[in-house]
Protein backbone atom coordinates (compact mmCIF):
# COMPACT_ATOMS: atom_id res chain seq x y z
CA UNK A 1 0.00 0.00 0.00
CA UNK A 2 1.34 3.41 -0.96
CA UNK A 3 2.00 6.12 1.58
CA UNK A 4 -0.65 8.34 -0.04
CA UNK A 5 -3.28 5.69 0.68
CA UNK A 6 -2.22 5.40 4.31
CA UNK A 7 -2.41 9.17 4.72
CA UNK A 8 -5.86 9.17 3.08
CA UNK A 9 -6.95 6.61 5.70
CA UNK A 10 -5.63 8.88 8.44
CA UNK A 11 -7.56 11.77 6.86
CA UNK A 12 -10.74 9.71 7.01
CA UNK A 13 -10.15 9.10 10.71
CA UNK A 14 -9.55 12.79 11.36
CA UNK A 15 -12.74 13.64 9.49
CA UNK A 16 -14.67 11.05 11.51
CA UNK A 17 -13.51 12.76 14.71
CA UNK A 18 -14.64 16.14 13.39
CA UNK A 19 -18.00 14.72 12.33
CA UNK A 20 -18.48 13.34 15.82
CA UNK A 21 -17.98 16.76 17.40
CA UNK A 22 -20.09 18.55 14.79
CA UNK A 23 -22.96 16.08 15.23
CA UNK A 24 -22.86 16.48 19.01
CA UNK A 25 -22.85 20.28 18.67
CA UNK A 26 -25.70 20.21 16.18
CA UNK A 27 -27.84 18.04 18.45
CA UNK A 28 -27.48 20.52 21.28
CA UNK A 29 -27.61 23.84 19.37
CA UNK A 30 -29.50 23.13 16.09
CA UNK A 31 -27.73 25.91 14.14
CA UNK A 32 -27.46 26.13 10.37
CA UNK A 33 -23.73 26.72 10.77
CA UNK A 34 -23.43 23.39 12.59
CA UNK A 35 -25.41 21.69 9.85
CA UNK A 36 -23.08 23.27 7.30
CA UNK A 37 -20.05 21.87 9.14
CA UNK A 38 -21.63 18.41 9.08
CA UNK A 39 -22.29 18.61 5.34
CA UNK A 40 -18.83 20.01 4.62
CA UNK A 41 -16.95 17.39 6.63
CA UNK A 42 -19.24 14.64 5.32
CA UNK A 43 -18.45 15.57 1.73
CA UNK A 44 -14.74 15.68 2.53
CA UNK A 45 -15.10 12.22 4.07
CA UNK A 46 -16.72 10.91 0.88
CA UNK A 47 -13.92 12.47 -1.19
CA UNK A 48 -11.30 10.85 1.02
CA UNK A 49 -12.94 7.41 0.82
CA UNK A 50 -13.33 7.65 -2.97
CA UNK A 51 -9.66 8.63 -3.19
CA UNK A 52 -8.69 5.51 -1.22
CA UNK A 53 -10.85 3.35 -3.48
CA UNK A 54 -9.28 4.77 -6.64
CA UNK A 55 -5.77 4.41 -5.26
CA UNK A 56 -6.37 0.76 -4.36
CA UNK A 57 -8.48 -0.27 -7.35
CA UNK A 58 -6.33 1.43 -9.96
CA UNK A 59 -2.86 1.05 -8.47
CA UNK A 60 -1.45 -0.60 -11.59
CA UNK A 61 -2.47 2.43 -13.67
CA UNK A 62 -0.87 5.01 -11.38
CA UNK A 63 2.57 6.23 -12.36
CA UNK A 64 5.08 7.09 -9.67
CA UNK A 65 4.62 10.78 -10.52
CA UNK A 66 0.87 10.53 -9.98
CA UNK A 67 1.37 8.78 -6.64
CA UNK A 68 3.85 11.49 -5.59
CA UNK A 69 1.25 14.13 -6.37
CA UNK A 70 -1.45 12.17 -4.52
CA UNK A 71 0.92 11.90 -1.55
CA UNK A 72 1.56 15.67 -1.50
CA UNK A 73 -2.16 16.49 -1.69
CA UNK A 74 -3.04 13.94 1.00
CA UNK A 75 -0.25 15.17 3.27
CA UNK A 76 -1.39 18.79 2.94
CA UNK A 77 -4.97 17.79 3.73
CA UNK A 78 -3.77 15.77 6.72
CA UNK A 79 -1.92 18.79 8.14
CA UNK A 80 -5.01 20.98 7.70
CA UNK A 81 -7.30 18.39 9.30
CA UNK A 82 -4.86 17.82 12.16
CA UNK A 83 -4.81 21.56 12.88
CA UNK A 84 -8.61 21.74 12.74
CA UNK A 85 -8.93 18.72 15.05
CA UNK A 86 -6.45 20.24 17.49
CA UNK A 87 -8.42 23.51 17.60
CA UNK A 88 -11.76 21.68 17.82
CA UNK A 89 -10.79 19.28 20.61
CA UNK A 90 -8.64 21.80 22.53
CA UNK A 91 -11.55 23.04 24.65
Amino acid sequence: MELATIIALINSGLLALLLLVYLQNYRSMKTTFGLGLIVFSGLLMIESLVSIYFQLAMIEYYSSEAMNQAFILSALKMMALAALNWITWKE
